[in-house]
Order: structure tokens, then sequence, then C-alpha cells
């Protein structure tokens, strides 16, 4: 397959337009899909996995996570749209400046009209729980609300945790069709924030002596181009120049006879180092997806467990965050909120092929509360030593110098700033997310997003709007 010079390939061709989310994180990938078949997500995690395939690519050393034969929503052929990658322009938001979007229609109702949910008056503002959660002060619920009118979202979830107390917005729905109202326990997915996840996981295994920093990969992971030059450090700072898998041809072919296909982290590897580098490695930043899912294969080599295991024991487990799964049908007892999509009448529903696609970049569920518990614990550093932590908020690039990035002010270890605050971002395949932690105010805001809006950078630009008003709290 020949490529375009920095990923120009994305917006070849004429047939379907394969949007890619990977977890912030993710981006929007734009891609021709050869045969007019589908688009998907890639932010995939498993929690619960298993270890690598047998006769998979040597490319991958590790196994796939949650490496169980499962397929989620993939229910047979036709033509997906959604969001892989994450923060990539979509053709229709070129000129749009980053982390803004126009109004797209009004979002409320559950009725459906030709596939689409078709809405009419402001979405609603569902009642707070009482007990573990305190009501949005007024001017808070009103920016909210009019976030959730304006970008057509079927439903969006506020989180915001402060030294006095934990605040909650909720609006509009978990699922439109059945017109059933969002709850605190609803599970969404992260996506990219579970780059931030992993990346942890990579920091405490240097910090317990078992890998370095500065480590080339290769040796942990056989068939990596430039393997040894690249170090793990770069892969978490999105500086190896690996090519994201979701922008190859072989990526494309899969998604097109999607129904039931299952990847692992060697088929995903092996389509991005099929192919040769974006740049030279170190020398700049480019937002990939295959950077997490190469250091989700060197969890496994180092620790002999899949990336999502060591999570679930390393980070899941000790915080009490109950609710944080891979795959997602691991939610037992608790409501999904099936992804949709904005559209000039309302939202329609996304079909999503199995989340096998995503693995460590974007595949962990969870709900709002043990979200925002994890930013402050991402945040605050309680998680590493400080040695490691202030390294990780050093902040050695800057994304809007890259391709198809998200809205960070600064990228730095698995971890991006935004107005001074820390955390990551997701996007793709019908939802969006955020987490976002102050080590000044030492306050974590925290947003899901059941819904694929025109704007990838919906959840940035909806966290810059409430910053401003948080002294009311």
């Amino acid at each position: 397959m020949s490529r375009l010079p920095k990923r120009l390939s994305r917006i070849t061709g004429v047939c379907a337009v394969v949007i890619l989310v990977i977890a912030g994180l993710s981006w929007t990938s734009l891609q021709s899909a050869g045969s007019g078949a589908a688009a998907g997500a890639r932010h995939g995690s498993t929690g619960g996995g298993a270890g690598a395939d047998s006769g998979t690519s040597a490319a991958a050393d590790g196994g796939s996570a949650g490496g169980s034969a499962r397929s989620s929503g993939a229910d047979g052929g036709g033509q997906v749209t959604g969001q892989v990658n994450g923060h990539k322009p979509t053709a229709g938001d070129k000129t749009a400046p980053r982390g803004t979007q126009p109004a797209s229609g009004t979002q409320s109702g559950g009725t459906q009209s030709g596939g689409t949910q078709s809405t009419s008056g402001p979405v609603p503002v569902v009642a707070v729980p009482p007990g573990l959660w305190q009501v949005f002060p007024a001017d808070l619920q009103t920016t909210v609300s009019n976030f959730t009118t304006d970008q057509g979202a079927a439903g969006v979830t506020v989180g915001i945790a402060t030294p006095q107390g934990r605040f909650l917005s909720l609006n509009g729905f978990s699922d439109v069709e059945s017109a059933t109202e969002l709850r605190a326990t609803d599970v969404s997915a992260y996506r990219s924030i579970t780059k931030s996840f992993v990346g942890t996981v990579i920091l405490q295994l240097a910090a317990e002596g078992k890998l370095r920093l500065d480590d080339p990969v290769s040796d942990y992971v056989a068939s990596v181009p430039s393997g040894d030059t690249i170090s793990v450090r770069m892969a978490l700072e999105m500086r190896t120049g690996l090519t994201e898998y979701s922008d190859t041809q072989e990526f494309s072919d899969q998604m097109n006879s999607w129904d039931g296909y299952v990847w692992t982290d060697a088929d995903l590897l092996a389509d991005s180092f099929a192919q040769p580098l974006d740049f030279d490695p170190g020398t700049d930043f480019g937002y990939s997806n295959t950077n997490t899912v190469l250091l989700g294969a060197i969890i496994h080599r180092v620790t002999g467990q899949s990336w999502d295991q060591e999570v679930t024991s390393r980070l899941l487990e000790p915080l009490h965050l109950t609710s944080i799964v891979y795959p997602p049908d691991a939610a037992l007892g608790r409501v999904l909120e099936p992804p949709e999509k904005s559209s000039q009448d309302g939202t329609d529903a996304v079909r999503s092929p199995s989340d096998t696609l995503y693995s460590a970049a974007g595949g962990l569920f969870g709900d709002i509360g043990d979200l925002l518990s994890w930013g402050t614990a991402l945040g605050s550093g309680t998680l590493l030593p400080a040695d490691l932590q202030a390294a990780r908020m050093t902040a050695v690039s800057d994304p809007e110098n890259g391709d198809f990035t998200p809205a960070y002010d600064g990228y730095g270890l698995a971890l991006g700033e935004l107005n001074g605050w820390w955390g990551h971002t997701g996007v793709g395949l019908g939802y969006e997310s955020l987490v976002m932690y102050d080590p000044v105010s030492k306050t974590t805001v925290a947003v899901l997003i059941d819904t694929a809006l025109a704007d990838p950078d919906a959840a940035a630009a909806l966290f810059r709007e409430l910053v401003p008003q948080l002294g009311t709290l």
C-alpha cells in the first residue's frame, strides 16, 4: 500500500469514511474503506483478558487484552460510521477552531424515525441521587444544559470533586430509543483515558526496576520498526513515529469484514509495523494508538499478565474502582450506555465492532464516580514516586505541532495538560470523555458523553467553559 506524507492517505479515496477513535483518546481518523464497508472505533481494552494468542504475528510478544473471542455489538455487515482514533478532524470540521463547534441541533425526547431519534425541546436535567452527590449550582448547570442541547448530545454526565465534596450533573438519556434517563451508575466508554491507566502501570514497573524508560522497545517486543532506537519513554510521549494502525489498508480490510472479527494486539501492531515510520523516532509528536498497544505488549512481556489484568490488580482493586471493566459486557448489573452519534435531526445509533480493536489504547468502560476517583489519583500522584510523577507532568511536546491530535496544551508521559490541569481525554465510536485534575485547587472534573459529536474536542470545550465558574462550588 502506497502512503502519502503525514497521513494524508487517510483522506483519499471515494468510498466510506472511517472515523477511528482510540483513547485520547483519542482523535478522529479519516480513512477510505476500500470496498465501502465499515468504519469503527479503536480504543479498546479488556478487563480480564488472556495472554498472547498462539500462532499470531511475532509483532507483539504480549497477548491481546482480554484475549477471549468476544464480539461486542457486531451485528453483521453493513456500513458503520464511528470514530476510532478520536481526535482527527472530519471533512466537515476542518475549518472549525480546536475545541469549538457550532450548535448541531436540539436533543430531547425518544422517538424514532428512519433510524434517527428525533428530538425537540431542551434535554431533561435528571434528578441527582441524594447522599453521595451534591447538585450543581445554577450557573454551572446552565452551562452543561446549553452544551448538551447545542451539541445535540443524547446524554452528558459531568462530575466535579473538590475538597468540599462531589457534585453531579445528569443531562439527557442513557438510551434515547427507550427514553431511559441517565443514572450516576451508568457505564460509559472511557476511550483514550485508558492510556493514562496503561501509562501508570508502565511507570510503576519502572519504579520497581522491572524496566527502564530509556530501554529500547526491541528489548521487549519483536519486529518493531527502528525498535532499537525507539524507547519506552518515546511510546509514553507519543514520539515514536509509529504509524496509526487504523490508518492502514490491512486494518481497513479487517473492518470491511468486521462481523464477529476479534483483534489481537499482535494483529493491531502488525498492521502498523508493516508501514514506514511517520517520522524519525524522538524528533516529533504523533498521537497514535499504536504507541499504547505497544506499551500493553511490553506490560505482558515484563509481568506475564495482560495489560488489563495488571491495571486491575495494580490500580482498580487498590482504589476500589469497581465499575471499571474491559470488555464492557463484564459490567454485570449496570446499565451500559449504547453509543449514539449526533445528526441534524437528532441522534443515530452507532454499531460497534468488537472492543478488541481498542485494546490498551482505549478499551476501558466505567461510571462517572470511578472516573472522578481515577482522575484524582492520577493527577495527585498517589500511585507513583514523586520524581516519576514530576517527570510525567513535564510536557515535552506541544500537540498543536502534530497532526490529528487532541486539544491538549501539552503532553507528558501518557498524560495531557489543559489550562494547567492534568489528565486525559477520549473519543470514539459513539462516546467522548475527559478527566482533568488541578494540582493547585485539588479539584477534579470528569465528563462522559454517550454521543459521537461533530466536534471530537467537545468534552475539552465544555471543560474550558466550566473551569472559570468553579469558584461557585
